[in-house]
C-alpha cells in the first residue's frame, strides 16, 4: 500500500479555454505548483507531489500545451513540477461538468447525461463542479463572451457523476461549499453511503487563489485515478477572501501587457481593453486597497469601514 499522502488540484483554468475568462498560461501554473512543490519539500524533507488537472472551458489545449511544457524539462525537473492530468470544463445544457483523463474533445451544448456519457466512454471521470453555486457573470470575457458560472443542482443525485467538488476556491463560492456539504450529508445519512468522491479544487484563474485541494492515497494521476474511483478522496481547504481577489488583480494588472502579446501571437481569443475585461468596481476596489494598504488599521472602527468599502465597489452600491 502507498503510504504517501497525495494533493490534487482537479480545476485549473489557462487563458486557452473557450470563455476567456483566465488571466494564467500553461507555464505560468506549471511554475505555480512547481513552487508549491518545493515548500512542502522544504517543510516535510521530502516531496509531496501535486497532481492537477487543467480543465479550460471547452478545450483540451491548455492541457496538451502544459504537458509539452513539462516534458521538455531535464528529467530531474521533472520530479519537481507536478503530474498532469487531461481535462476540460464543458458546457453541457444543464451545467458545467469536468471530464478528467480525457483523450480527446468533449463536445459542448449537450445534455448533462450525454456529456458524462461521452467522457466516461474514452475512460474519463465526470465531475460536478460547484454545483449549487449562485453566481451568475454575465460580464465581458477575454473572448468577448458573457461567462456564466453554472453548476448542474440536484443532478448531482441523479446522474452518474464519479466525484463533486464540495470545495471550490473563490470568495462567491462561500455559500454554496456549504449547501453542497449539507446535502451530501443527509443523502449519505438517508441512502447509507456516499454516491461518489468528494474534491476540493481551487478553480484557479488567477495567481493567487489555490486555497483548496483533494488529499488522495499516492502521489501519481494513476493514484488519484483509483483514489476518485474507489471514493477515497478527502476534501482540503476553503474558499480565499476577497483581499486575495483583489491580490490576484493586482498582479494581473501588471501582467497585462505580456498577456497581450502571447494571446496576439498565438491567436487566442482575442483580448480588448482592460477596462472592458475587468468591471469598474473591481478596478477602483485595486486602486482603493493599493492606496490604503500601507496604513495601520489598528481598531475595529478602521477594519469595519474598511470592509464595508470594499464591499459597496464589489457589489456596485
Amino acid at each position: 500500500m502507498n503510504r504517501h499522502i497525495g494533493r490534487a488540484d482537479t480545476h485549473i483554468h489557462t487563458f486557452h479555454g473557450k470563455h476567456g475568462d483566465s488571466y494564467l498560461s500553461p507555464e505560468h501554473v506549471a511554475e505555480i505548483y512547481r513552487q508549491m512543490n518545493l515548500r512542502m519539500l522544504d517543510k516535510r524533507r521530502r516531496l509531496a507531489r501535486h497532481v492537477i488537472a487543467i480543465t479550460d472551458h471547452d478545450t483540451l489545449e491548455g492541457a496538451l500545451r502544459i504537458l509539452e511544457y513539462v516534458y521538455r524539462q531535464s528529467m530531474s525537473e521533472q520530479e519537481i513540477y507536478p503530474k498532469i492530468v487531461t481535462g476540460e470544463e464543458v458546457t453541457s445544457l444543464e451545467g458545467h461538468i469536468i471530464g478528467l483523463y480525457l483523450k480527446q474533445h468533449v463536445p459542448d451544448k449537450m445534455s448533462a447525461s450525454e456529456t458524462i456519457a461521452a467522457i466516461k466512454e474514452q475512460g474519463g471521470l465526470a465531475v460536478a463542479p460547484h454545483p449549487f453555486t449562485l453566481l451568475v457573470l454575465p460580464f465581458v470575457g477575454f473572448g468577448g463572451e458573457g461567462m456564466h458560472y453554472k453548476g448542474v443542482g440536484r443532478k448531482i443525485f441523479t446522474l452518474p457523476f464519479d466525484a463533486v467538488e464540495v470545495i471550490n476556491a473563490p470568495y462567491t463560492q462561500t455559500v454554496a461549499n456549504y449547501w453542497t456539504k449539507f446535502l451530501l450529508a443527509g443523502y449519505s445519512v438517508w441512502h447509507g453511503k456516499k454516491p461518489f468522491a468528494v474534491l476540493g479544487a481551487s478553480d484557479l484563474h488567477f495567481p493567487v487563489g489555490a486555497t483548496a485541494y483533494t488529499k488522495f492515497r499516492g502521489t501519481s494521476p494513476e493514484d488519484l485515478y483509483r483514489a476518485i474511483s474507489s471514493r477515497k478522496t478527502k476534501a482540503r481547504g476553503r474558499a480565499y477572501g476577497i483581499p486575495t481577489l483583489i491580490t490576484g488583480y493586482e498582479q494581473c494588472l501588471s501582467m497585462y501587457p505580456s498577456l497581450v502579446e502571447r494571446c496576439a501571437e498565438k491567436k487566442l481569443p482575442g483580448l480588448k481593453s482592460w477596462d472592458e475585461m475587468v468591471p469598474s468596481n473591481i478596478l477602483n476596489a485595486i486602486q482603493y486597497i493599493s492606496e490604503t494598504r500601507g496604513h495601520p488599521r489598528r481598531y475595529l472602527h478602521q477594519h469595519v469601514a474598511y470592509a464595508a468599502r470594499i464591499s459597496t465597489m464589489l457589489l456596485g452600491l
